[in-house]
């Protein structure tokens, strides 16, 4: 989501997408979807919009296939040129579609962002003709509620033991989240449950290679380092950054004025024999979760969760017109956001 002040320049901004639209790969020529924009920002004109990124088909896609967008642009494949990474992708976009049984075993049970009360109240009222904004969105694909930041919500029935979503969890510095609004989203190593925290040291010291903290930037001319190798660093320095699915939405024990008991747990793993600079996370029921019913995680809100940089996320969350906390005071929490930052 981004948020434009006159003191920003667009240059300068950064777009961070949550959720499974961050891991999609590139196909440089035959992407099946693309990336787009809809709604807008809130504004003393429209104090209730809401503005929202995301994408759409460019063909129609059968259940099961994999999704693609592109990186670049049509003439360039720059994204991967300057990390250095070789650009590897099928002849075609049209993969084959996977059966219903893994689908089943793999898809998310969980829902986090939008819902047909933004979409339908925020969103398309000011939207222009389909025609003109090149896509159109129908509303029974969207369930019937927001689930905000910390209001992951379950799809369908879910029964205790059974598998709720698998994500990326990408192995960070909490050196450089420190001081920035993806912080609270990133579990750090101390909020970790103890077998958590002996599993991660065991893929360092018994498994050397398997456990990374990965960097590459301008400062290291896009050479990866790991930054565990660094002197003075250790796992406590570690952060795992979920990059893909709900889980880093998914609301925590001792979220703040929230409270109560959790419904669901996160399990950690690596793939064996593979150099990694991240780990597999999977949510799991602890308990059975009725369709609907918000999710709440078996971790403790992060210090995080508590200071400068969480109310920093919300505001953002709010002037933006994403929807956090669905209660009735939401939309006069937003416009006391939107006058202040005003």
């Amino acid at each position: 989501r981004v948020h434009f002040t006159p003191e920003i320049r667009l240059e300068e901004m950064l777009g961070v997408l949550i959720g499974m639209s961050m891991i999609f790969n590139s196909h440089p020529t035959e992407p099946n979807l693309e990336y787009t924009a809809f709604g807008r920002e809130p504004a003393r004109d429209v104090p209730n919009a809401s503005n929202a990124v995301g994408f759409r088909a460019k063909r129609f896609i059968r259940a099961g296939e994999e999704l693609f967008s592109h990186y670049g642009n049509k003439e360039n494949n720059d994204w991967f040129e300057i990390r250095r990474i070789p650009l590897q992708y099928p002849e075609t976009s049209q993969t084959m579609s996977l059966s219903k049984g893994i689908m089943e075993a793999y898809c998310s049970k969980a829902h986090s962002g939008i819902g047909r009360p933004t979409w339908e109240e925020r969103i398309l009222p000011i939207l222009p003709p389909k025609e003109v904004v090149g896509f159109h969105l129908d509303p029974s694909y969207l369930p019937p509620w927001d689930a905000g930041y910390q209001e992951t919500r379950a799809k369908v029935d879910i029964v205790s033991g059974q598998r709720i979503e698998l994500s990326i969890g990408l192995l960070m510095s909490q050196k450089l989240l420190r001081g920035s609004i993806l912080e609270p989203i990133a579990v750090s190593y101390q909020d970790l449950e103890p077998t958590d925290r002996a599993r991660l040291l065991d893929l360092r010291n018994n498994k050397r290679g398997q456990l990374q903290i990965q960097y590459q930037g301008p400062d290291t001319k896009w050479h990866r380092i790991d930054l565990l190798e660094e002197e003075g660093s250790n796992l406590e320095d570690l952060a795992i950054f979920p990059a893909s699915g709900s889980i880093g939405l998914t609301r925590r024990v001792a979220a703040e004025n929230k409270g109560g008991e959790s419904n669901c747990r996160m399990l950690i793993s690596s793939k064996e024999g593979n150099d990694s600079a991240g780990v597999l996370l999977e949510l799991v029921a602890t308990r059975n979760i009725t369709a609907g019913e918000i999710l709440v995680l078996n971790l403790p809100s992060s210090s995080t969760q508590q200071g400068k940089t969480y109310q920093r996320l919300l505001k953002e969350i709010k002037v933006t017109g994403m929807p956090l906390f669905a209660d009735k005071g939401e939309q006069q929490h937003r416009s006391n956001a939107m006058n202040q930052e005003l």
